[in-house]
């Protein structure tokens, strides 16, 4: 089973290699202001990048171009970059390395920014690895500046002395925009509320925009996304249990021939918003019952009865076809919980029942979901010890699954 499940698996590489690779209309400016009409990979930054990769035409070859030699690019109606200089404060957001100063440590750099909300007043962020900064730019001055935000260690006094105490965040940007927006059209006691997150500061930014009556326009077109799926689940086991038993010396080894069972079930599905939706993370518990009667006579019987509720936690990545169709890769760590267990074996006039234990295998797993509905998946559990140590009988359980799924 484990050979089918490897095959299948670069089968599915070798069909999914280019699908997952998608050019959009977009453009890029030179350091000498030339502009360059062409198709650029879009990958959905979760990070500010440092180069793109695109083509001329659909037809010809893919470049590369670092964002060093360019001093904008953009994909219509998804997401834009441009290169300013600003002072960043890049304190880090590590609680490890904490300073005692609530004061931004402000650094001049040139750096790309990105475009969340365009009106009188634009909202840009700048992710990396490390840390996130917003930024504020007024059209009237063109000016960009930091939104503050730092976290440090505040003081407490013991004894008379100071010693580092708990941490504290100074949440700077809310004074910014009471100081520096029109007051005309900011809600003190929203702005003391006020989060320093994109969900908090976009929907802010608009509606200040609306009040001073411009224009806004949302450089990220405004497609709706599921942020969560419930999908039924019904699969069919190919199963295979061998038993080691160290009771008997002349039946000390035997197997259950693969038998097929089904499993019912379902899965939860929380898709994360970066990365153009590739990645999500998954929740799945099922039920499945497993029998094999084996060889059975006077002074030989083999019965093995196994019922379990699995609880599957993991991630999935997708590839896209186009909206509606996509292949998907999951990995998943599995909780199988023994709910009921009737398994005997005589052994030439010696009753042997044995215990069974909770195990946690892994499970990977290729799949195709069409019309964003139907789901197919090939998944392969790794083997799991089903006895306990002390019923003289050492089994383990092996299986692959053909699991079926139909998103609500």
């Amino acid at each position: 089973m484990k050979k089918i499940f490897i095959i299948s698996f670069f089968l599915f590489l070798s069909l999914t290699n280019t699908a997952q690779i998608k050019f959009e209309k977009g453009y890029f400016i030179k350091n000498n202001k030339e502009k360059v009409e062409c198709l650029i990979k879009n990958i959905g930054w979760r990070y500010t990048p440092t180069q793109i990769d695109y083509k001329l035409a659909s037809d010809t070859e893919i470049k590369t171009m670092k964002l060093t030699n360019i001093v904008e690019f953009g994909i219509y109606d998804d997401s834009k970059f441009i290169k300013r200089t600003v002072d960043i404060d890049r304190s880090s957001s590590d609680v490890d390395v904490f300073d005692e100063d609530r004061n931004p440590n402000f650094k001049t750099e040139t750096i790309f920014l990105k475009l969340l909300l365009k009106g009188d007043i634009n909202l840009y962020q700048y992710t990396n690895k490390d840390l996130f900064r917003f930024f504020y730019e007024k059209k009237a001055t063109k000016e960009i500046k930091q939104l503050v935000y730092k976290q440090y260690y505040g003081y407490k006094y013991v004894d008379g002395n100071p010693v580092r105490g708990g941490v504290k965040t100074n949440n700077g940007f809310r004074q910014q925009i009471i100081n520096y927006f029109d007051s005309k059209c900011v809600d003190t006691k929203n702005v003391k509320n006020l989060r320093y997150s994109k969900n908090d500061l976009v929907p802010f930014f608009k509606e200040f925009n609306q009040c001073s009556n411009k224009d806004i326009n949302y450089i990220t077109k405004k497609n709706k996304r599921r942020a969560f799926n419930f999908t039924v689940k019904v699969g069919l086991n190919n199963t295979s249990v061998s038993v080691l038993q160290t009771a008997v010396r002349e039946f000390d080894f035997f197997s259950f021939d693969n038998k097929p069972n089904l499993k019912l079930g379902f899965e939860l599905e929380h898709i994360l918003s970066f990365n153009k939706n590739k990645w999500s993370i998954i929740f799945e518990p099922t039920y499945q019952s497993i029998n094999f009667q084996g060889e059975q006579s006077e002074t030989f019987q083999k019965n093995f009865n196994y019922s379990s509720v699995e609880i599957a936690i993991g991630v999935r990545h997708y590839l896209f076809l186009n909206t509606n169709n996509k292949f998907f890769i999951n990995g998943m760590f599995v909780l199988s919980y023994a709910v009921n267990d009737s398994s005997a074996f005589l052994f030439t006039e010696q009753f042997i029942k044995p215990e069974i234990i909770h195990s946690f295998p892994i499970a990977t797993g290729i799949g195709y979901q069409y019309s964003n509905k139907i789901g197919i998946e090939l998944r392969y559990y790794s083997n799991r010890k089903l006895f306990s140590d002390f019923s003289f009988l050492n089994a383990k359980l092996d299986n692959i699954a053909l699991v079926l799924g139909y998103t609500f």
